[in-house]
């Protein structure tokens, strides 16, 4: 059995990556799209980093992974307000994927 501080940290820990998530889902579909390329400007990297700063490299991930998750399932909260697993396979997709070894690179280098 569980003590209390051991299953509350796990719900902190949660919310953390839930929050993480959300907060990645309102930023990523204001983007300025740009003409000579299918990949928009968002201030999603922007928002990874200070993630990574704020919550550390692994519930960073696990919030990024979440928010990829919930764009697979068709919540329209990649970039341009769309989503889809077409979108994760079409020519955006390597970015997106991207996201989790930005994370994963630039929270250990920031160790």
């Amino acid at each position: 059995m569980q003590s209390s501080t051991t299953s509350t940290l796990n719900l902190r820990r949660l919310i953390r990556i839930s929050l993480a998530a959300a907060i990645i889902c309102v930023v990523a579909p204001i983007s300025i799209p740009v003409p000579v390329s299918p990949v928009p400007i968002t201030l999603t990297t922007f928002i990874l980093l200070v993630l990574v700063y704020v919550l550390g490299w692994k519930d960073a991930l696990a919030g990024c992974a979440l928010y990829l998750a919930l764009g697979a399932f068709g919540l329209p909260v990649f970039s341009g307000f769309s989503g889809g697993l077409a979108k994760l396979t079409g020519p955006t997709g390597g970015y997106l994927l991207g996201f989790l070894l930005f994370i994963l690179i630039s929270g250990l280098l920031g160790e």
